[in-house]
């Protein structure tokens, strides 16, 4: 590299030596060529995407918690009561894991329709003649059908994190009462 200048070898080696893990972004090299080339290796990428979902799994778990521990401190009579009748610590908390599995679902549909739009939107605005110049440097959202599949596991898995947690959260709750 040369005065800011990006020699067709030096990009060529550089490609060969990192390889198909790699994503180069020269949306404005040529136009402005003091801009530095910006290098983001593939495993970067990779290691902050699973950062980012295990963040918000994490405030899943949390959310989760807290709005179980007021459904239980605003049915706190009720549930002290069918306790005392005999109601089993399993059946109660069987009831509060139903009730949060449905609305684990039902968040992780509408968080799928949304994700769905958006990424819809942004394959057409990029695919299209009138995208924005440099958009065919961008790397692809996805790039094979079949990786749709994986959003469509979202809200199951949302469904299932609220179901387990609300579960052990009241068992946990009902364990401590006398």
């Amino acid at each position: 590299v040369r005065h800011g200048m990006i020699s067709r070898e030096d990009l060529g080696l550089f490609c060969f030596v990192a390889g198909p893990a790699a994503f180069i972004l020269l949306a404005y090299a040529y136009a402005f060529p003091f801009w530095p080339l910006v290098i983001v290796s593939g495993l970067t990428i990779w290691a902050l995407g699973w950062a980012v979902l295990l963040l918000i799994t994490l405030a899943t778990f949390a959310i989760v918690i807290f709005a179980t521990q007021a459904g239980l401190q605003a049915h706190r009579e009720i549930v002290e009561v069918v306790h005392m009748i005999g109601a089993r610590d399993v059946f109660i908390a069987g009831e509060f894991q139903r009730h949060f599995m449905w609305l684990g679902l039902r968040g992780g549909l509408i968080g799928l329709a949304l994700a769905m739009i958006t990424l819809f939107s942004i394959s057409l605005m990029w695919n299209s003649r009138d995208a924005p110049v440099g958009a065919q440097y961008l790397p692809q959202i996805m790039s094979a059908p079949w990786h749709y599949i994986w959003l469509l596991l979202v809200p199951a898995f949302t469904g299932l994190i609220a179901m387990y947690t609300a579960r052990m959260t009241v068992l946990r709750v009902l364990g401590r009462m006398p």
